[in-house]
């Protein structure tokens, strides 16, 4: 099993409809219509971040496992900062259980480790996963100023929100997303 680190911008067409496969077959569309010419144009065509960039686990040529990480500006207290954010972690269910999560997370996790930004932030529905890994659960209010109705709107659609490292404090402050949840 090979893990590939990739620029979004370089991925390939079929890299593209081999994740995108993986995604829906992880959380199917609502309404169950997979469109997938014009899924794989709107990911090529999304406006992306100074740093985005995904983790692509493939067992020979079948991609089994997806994260997407990228940079997001967040406000606290009017300071901003610069956090990981990570989104889309999945595998395909015959390869769970067998650490390849934990290996694709802690990767993703490497650009906090090395000091390129101070931490991660991020939702989930699965806690404990992630409690494995030296992440905890935040309990802040969190807004998305960019939200032209109601800044006020919780921003994350899971349950849970977790921070890692587990000792990064950023106290019982108000947290602009500054944008939707991921």
């Amino acid at each position: 099993m090979n893990l590939h680190l990739k620029d979004r911008k370089q991925l390939t067409n079929l890299e593209v409809k081999k994740l995108l496969e993986l995604l829906t077959s992880t959380w199917p569309p609502k309404d169950g219509k997979i469109d997938m010419d014009k899924m794989i144009e709107d990911y090529k065509n999304e406006s992306l971040n100074l740093f985005n960039k995904v983790l692509l686990f493939f067992n020979r040529k079948e991609l089994v496992g997806h994260t997407e990480i990228f940079n997001r500006e967040i406000i606290i207290e009017g300071e901003k900062k610069q956090i990981l954010a990570l989104a889309g972690v999945c595998l395909k269910p015959s390869f769970r259980g067998k650490d390849l999560g934990f290996k694709i997370v802690k990767k993703a996790f490497e650009f906090v480790d090395n000091g390129k930004f101070i931490c991660s932030i991020f939702q989930t529905n699965v806690p404990v996963f992630y409690n494995k890994i030296h992440c905890r659960q935040i309990h802040n209010t969190f807004i998305n100023s960019k939200n032209k109705n109601d800044i006020n709107i919780r921003p994350w659609k899971d349950p849970y929100v977790m921070v890692y490292p587990e000792t990064y404090e950023m106290g019982n402050n108000i947290i602009d997303l500054n944008g939707d949840g991921y």
